[in-house]
């Protein structure tokens, strides 16, 4: 199979829709950002599996951290959708329905607002920033949420020259939201505890460095 065509050397690519444009074309851009946050989910699920699961020793926490990692699986599914999404932006209907291209639809916001709301029932409300570096896992969702607010604003600027489905910016708000949600309930669940700005008003910076170093 060959996966090299040529057709961008000069820096070209095709839209789904035909029309041919640079490759830094703001929705190329902007779908490139969606293939970014789904390949970092593949290093989340692929590091968790392959080597943190052994650090977790405890059955019950496993299990809970088990259905996590299968609502990412899920997430990253449904981003595939989103990214299409973006790329058949010009897509006619007729086309669009010969093709089966899924679109993000108001029922995939209602769910992400569910699980959100789900999770937090199990995450003590916050008075402060949270600091992200209880743990790898949950510091690498954290992380994901950032990819995702730079694809948020990648969209919007999309918007002058392209009618996006206006599913997807609210679609990809709840995301980051749902990130740093499942990111909070892994550090409650690993380290039973938030690690919070606010606790450390009174700590003095470099203090440690300077007396021990």
């Amino acid at each position: 199979m060959k996966i090299y065509t040529c057709f961008g050397d000069k820096g070209k690519t095709k839209l789904i829709s035909g029309e041919i444009v640079d490759k830094n074309d703001k929705l190329v851009i902007a779908y490139g950002s969606i293939d970014k946050i789904i390949s970092f989910l593949a290093f989340v699920i692929s590091f968790y599996k392959e080597f943190y699961s052994f650090n977790i020793k405890n059955e019950l926490k496993l299990k809970k951290i088990d259905i996590i990692i299968h609502l990412l699986s899920d997430i990253q599914l449904l981003l595939f959708d989103l990214a299409t999404d973006l790329a058949c932006t010009n897509l006619n209907k007729e086309l669009s329905d010969k093709f089966k291209i899924k679109r993000i639809t108001k029922e995939n916001i209602k769910d992400l607002e569910k699980i959100i709301d789900k999770i937090l029932q199990r995450v003590p409300d916050l008075n402060s920033f949270v600091i992200p570096a209880n743990n790898v896992l949950a510091s690498m969702i954290h992380y994901l949420r950032t990819l995702v607010r730079e694809a948020e604003i990648k969209i919007i600027d999309c918007l002058p020259y392209y009618k996006i489905n206006e599913n997807i910016l609210p679609f990809v708000n709840r995301l980051s939201d749902l990130f740093f949600s499942i990111a909070l309930y892994l550090e409650i669940i690993i380290n039973n505890d938030i690690k919070l700005l606010n606790k450390f008003n009174e700590k003095k910076i470099f203090k440690n460095f300077f007396e021990e170093f």
